[in-house]
């Protein structure tokens, strides 16, 4: 729905569907600012969601080293260029101890290896490349953050909500990721910190202050962020809805 492109299909899609659902209120926002023409009580909100029974929370514990992870696709609009910048200013300005793992493959590789060569940061972060889900989960077990600094492209593109944030929350991960998007409907109150896309201080901030949080202020953002993607991103929850829908 972000793709310039596309958008003239709109309402010729919306006003034949039976009903839409999406995948947040920010992209139902989106969707009725640009087409005023669309009944809004076509469109429902159905969060994607994850089978919790997956993600067996872990209770984090203390680390001498501060282990960051990212997940996902090495392209522009995941924002991971702000995060090797982030780990300079924390390298440099907090003379902080930390690994920064990216998990991932795609276009945006060699530009950040160059990134990461240009600014000193061999050995404090890690290209991991593309992985099994179960070494990712085995890598999210050690993790004392998990960030997606997430960004709009040029051209329009953008995540939604990103099932790779949810999927940290919910093994009780403290998360940082960026107020874009449907984001700030799954970062709140107390289960993350959200930064303004494309700012690699507010990121490094950010990381830093969960450094610096004593192991007891880490282990209730972790929980807090885990009930909330029990609450409202339960995959068995939100297929019921959907159900509703086809059924109705």
């Amino acid at each position: 729905i972000f793709r310039e492109d596309l958008r003239d299909l709109f309402e010729e899609k919306f006003n034949a569907a039976k009903f839409v659902a999406s995948i947040s209120e920010f992209n139902r926002r989106f969707v009725l600012e640009r087409c005023p023409s669309i009944d809004p009580a076509r469109i429902h909100i159905v969060h994607c969601g994850i089978d919790m029974a997956g993600f067996e929370k872990i209770e984090r514990q203390a680390q001498q080293r501060f282990e960051i992870l990212a997940v996902g696709r090495l392209v522009e609009q995941k924002g991971f260029i702000f995060l090797v910048n982030a780990c300079r200013m924390l390298k440099n300005r907090h003379a902080a101890d930390f690994r920064c793992r990216i998990v991932g493959e795609g276009k945006e590789r060699v530009r950040l290896e160059n990134a990461i060569a240009e600014q000193g940061l061999g050995g404090a972060v890690e290209l991991l490349g593309a992985r099994e889900q179960t070494d990712v989960l085995r890598l999210m077990n050690g993790a004392d953050v998990f960030v997606l600094p997430c960004v709009q492209q040029r051209d329009g593109a953008m995540d939604g909500i990103p099932v790779a944030l949810m999927e940290a929350m919910a093994k009780g991960i403290p998360v940082v990721s960026t107020a874009l998007s449907g984001v700030p409907e799954l970062i709140v109150n107390g289960t993350g910190k959200l930064v303004p896309p494309g700012d690699s201080r507010a990121l490094a901030d950010a990381l830093r202050e969960i450094q610096q949080l004593p192991l007891p202020e880490k282990r209730k953002m972790g929980a807090e962020a885990r009930r909330m993607v029990n609450r409202q991103f339960n995959i068995a929850t939100e297929a019921e809805k959907l159900k509703t829908l086809f059924l109705a």
